[in-house]
């Protein structure tokens, strides 16, 4: 009895052990998981900075584009063209 006892101890130390380490797998690869999320998020942050730099150059740019289109061209339209004035 002493022997099988000492058996399923030694076994039951053996699964423990085995256990302890995955365990300790586990948090190694959540802690690893956790830095890239935090990674990602910050990535992420800064892409939708951009993103908002970018969508606000181009609401600028169009409204530029509208001012010289609608509102210089038919003042512009109404000058001699280049060759005109130099005499061509």
């Amino acid at each position: 009895m002493c022997c099988l006892t000492f058996l399923f101890i030694s076994c039951l130390a053996s699964s423990v052990s085995s256990l302890e380490g995955e365990v300790r797998q586990i948090d190694a690869t959540l802690t690893s998981l956790n830095q890239q999320l935090s990674e990602a998020r910050s990535s992420l942050s800064h892409l939708e900075e951009s993103r908002m730099a970018l969508e606000k150059d181009i609401n600028c740019k169009t409204h530029s584009l509208f001012i010289d289109r609608d509102k210089c061209m038919t003042h512009r339209k109404r000058y001699p063209t280049v060759s005109t004035l130099s005499g061509y």
